[in-house]
């Protein structure tokens, strides 16, 4: 459901990288830029993260639980299988091999497709997340500069209030859509 989520919500998740791109290419002085290089490592840093726990409750879950305990040995037939984790017992015969080791890949291939997407949504969560607090430090860098300016500013006041202005607005506008986006996956997705 989610990557369906995701697939539909397509034109709002290429608006905030696009928006992402622009901000870079639009940065001029080398303070800002610093701290937007901060803000990039650590929205990299954290979508390592999600992905790195994502995967390791995958594989904990779905391959080290049913393995480690091994084949199951029922009393009443002599017949012995690898637990699945989710139970199909309505739909087919897995206590039976080869189709216990069918639906037990079939069930490792689709939960590692339904991690990945989890673990891909989280991730770009976490860095328009970063992003829009590294454009926010840019504009509180801005306003440290106000009543001074520096060389990439506008000459006079009013000109550099109306351009963090601009950036602020712009900021908000790029939280509205990220927001929307967080929504989306923290959402039940019956109700979507």
């Amino acid at each position: 459901m989610k990557y369906c989520v995701l697939i539909d919500h397509k034109a709002d998740i290429n608006e905030c990288v696009e928006q992402i791109k622009l901000d870079w290419k639009e940065t001029t002085n080398d303070k800002d830029r610093e701290i937007m290089i901060v803000n990039a490592n650590f929205g990299r840093k954290l979508a390592i993260l999600c992905t790195f726990f994502t995967y390791s409750s995958f594989v904990f879950y779905n391959i080290v639980i049913p393995i480690s305990r091994g084949k199951v040995t029922t009393e009443d037939a002599n017949i012995s299988f690898i637990p699945l984790v989710f139970p199909v017992s309505k739909y087919a015969d897995a206590l039976h091999s080869p189709m216990n080791e069918i639906i037990f890949s079939l069930q490792v291939m689709g939960s590692s497709l339904s991690y990945s997407v989890a673990s891909a949504a989280c991730s770009l969560a976490a860095v328009l997340a970063v992003h829009t607090c590294g454009q926010m430090q840019v504009v509180m860098n801005w306003l440290n500069h106000l009543i001074d300016g520096r060389s990439d500013m506008s000459k006079r006041v009013d000109g550099r209030v109306g351009n963090i202005v601009r950036q602020h607005v712009r900021i908000l506008k790029y939280v509205i859509v990220v927001c929307c986006y967080f929504l989306l996956l923290l959402s039940d997705n019956d109700r979507i």
